[in-house]
């Protein structure tokens, strides 16, 4: 594990603890059923997302991977009956605008799977890790095997609109996984919007 990769886990480990030790401190208590300051649920069980990302990939001297990546994907998200905890598993789009003239593409379009796990606090903030597995793109980044992959910390805030629709937004930073010797590092903004039956549900019933 290099030097970048440890930073990450380390940062993410300690803010993590920090603020479930501030969460539960506070006496936050959970219900199956939260609610925002404008009478609007929060998820708890499944909803779909339809996400959004663009960032910049780092400078690599022996690598020529410089650029902007951006991503589409289609997420399906589950958050547990405690509203702890968030699962999202997704597949869409990357691509990327390679600013180095020494770079194998100067422009590339793939498959993108996403994995990530995530504890949420009461005020509906979301920290944890994030997994990317680019297709068949890996001399793209030089590396080892077919796929590209990567992973990091990804912090989210949840919020409420229009009843039932919901929405995320934050960033991640992430760091490839099957490089060797050298590290990929990308800083992305996350946008994702999506919709939950649950959060339809308690909007029809608070109308009454």
């Amino acid at each position: 594990m290099n030097r970048f990769n440890l930073g990450i886990l380390i940062v993410g480990i300690a803010v993590s603890c920090f603020a479930k030790a501030q969460d539960q401190s506070s006496g936050t208590t959970r219900s199956k059923s939260f609610f925002d300051s404008y009478g609007n649920s929060i998820q708890h069980g499944w909803a779909g997302y339809l996400g959004a990302g663009a960032g910049y990939s780092g400078y690599n001297s022996n690598l020529n991977v410089e650029g902007a990546p951006t991503s589409l994907k289609v997420l399906g998200s589950y958050v547990s009956t405690e509203s702890t905890a968030v699962f999202d598993a997704g597949y869409g789009v990357q691509g990327q605008t390679f600013s180095q003239d020494a770079a194998r593409n100067s422009n590339l379009s793939t498959g993108v799977m996403e994995l990530a796990a995530r504890y949420q606090f009461g005020n509906r903030w979301q920290l944890g890790g994030v997994y990317n597995q680019f297709f068949n793109k890996g001399l793209n980044y030089g590396a080892n095997q077919a796929d590209a992959e990567f992973g990091g910390v990804q912090l989210l805030r949840e919020f409420s609109f229009g009843g039932s629709y919901l929405g995320r937004v934050g960033g991640r930073v992430m760091t490839s996984l099957n490089v060797n010797n050298e590290s990929v590092n990308m800083v992305i903004v996350d946008f994702q919007i999506g919709w939950s039956p649950s959060n339809q549900r308690s909007s029809s019933a608070s109308s009454f």
